[in-house]
């Protein structure tokens, strides 16, 4: 056994504390030169118990463990989930869709996958939940926020119908315009989903000279540096005026109930995310 003992204040000013720190470490070294195996099985044993748990733990995330709890950053979640929150805790997933080759997602085959993949998250993949004792898909559980994608099948829908009628329907039932589609009459905007678009707007935007004439830009090159564009002003847009979409956005949002638990819902976005990737 090592016995540690303590000291006066000596005359260089050191604490009785220090001082039996330091004649205990003394003793100790001693006897780890004594008895070096002894101390190097005992600290191996110690670490073995300490780590065990290790591999048999589940693995937690959490982005805000090292944010201070004033930052600004905590409150915009907070605002967040009393908005999106209504009847659990909020979930969201995005799926963002570009095409193989990287250029355009304005066409049938292109948006008739954009529609699929939109089809397969909302039926293919379940939570159990505890409550109906049954496997749930994402339209089953979802309360609100639901539609949110739903944009895009009637702009696919639309495109379907001008490809068959040969663009000889009536811009007031079809328009396949943005930010704003019109498809039988009905005004969808599309700014949510569609990112990177290209769309035609007219010549006379752009300069002082009368002119018929139209110009292919993207959307970002006529936006002020305060976000707004040409179409917050109230301009009236040209009919089909999309010539392109670089990427589709697909919103998963759900509030997640209590009998759907947080491991069930970490899987669904686990399972999704690996589907895809093969």
């Amino acid at each position: 056994m090592v016995k540690c003992r303590t000291f006066g204040i000596d005359e260089n000013g050191e604490t009785p504390f220090v001082r039996g720190l330091s004649y205990c470490f003394e003793k100790l070294a001693v006897q780890i030169v004594k008895r070096p195996w002894t101390f190097i099985f005992i600290s191996s044993f110690i670490t073995l118990i300490t780590v065990i748990r290790i591999p048999f733990t589940p693995m937690t995330n959490d982005v805000s463990d090292f944010t201070p709890k004033e930052a600004r950053a905590r409150k915009e979640v907070e605002s967040y989930k009393a908005f999106f929150s209504n009847k659990g805790t909020p979930v969201a997933l995005y799926a963002l869709i570009t095409a193989k080759n990287n250029t355009n997602m304005f066409g049938i085959h292109q948006l008739a996958d954009a529609v699929t993949v939109m089809d397969l998250i909302n039926d293919k993949f379940t939570v159990y939940n505890t409550k109906t004792t049954k496997n749930e898909t994402f339209r089953e559980f979802c309360g609100n926020f639901c539609t949110l994608n739903e944009p895009i099948r009637h702009f696919y829908s639309g495109l379907l119908v001008e490809s068959q009628y040969q663009n000889t329907t009536s811009a007031d039932h079809i328009d396949l315009g943005y930010p704003i589609t019109t498809v039988l009459g009905r005004q969808l905007r599309m700014d949510p989903n569609f990112f990177g678009v290209k769309v035609a707007i007219p010549k006379i935007l752009t300069t002082t000279e009368y002119t018929n004439e139209t110009l292919i830009v993207s959307v970002n090159e006529v936006r002020t540096q305060s976000g707004h564009s040409i179409f917050d002003q109230n301009i009236p847009q040209l009919p089909n005026n999309i010539r392109g979409i670089s990427m589709i956005g697909l919103q998963f949002r759900a509030e997640r109930p209590l009998e759907i638990s947080m491991k069930e819902m970490k899987n669904w976005e686990l399972s999704i995310v690996k589907f895809f990737q093969q």
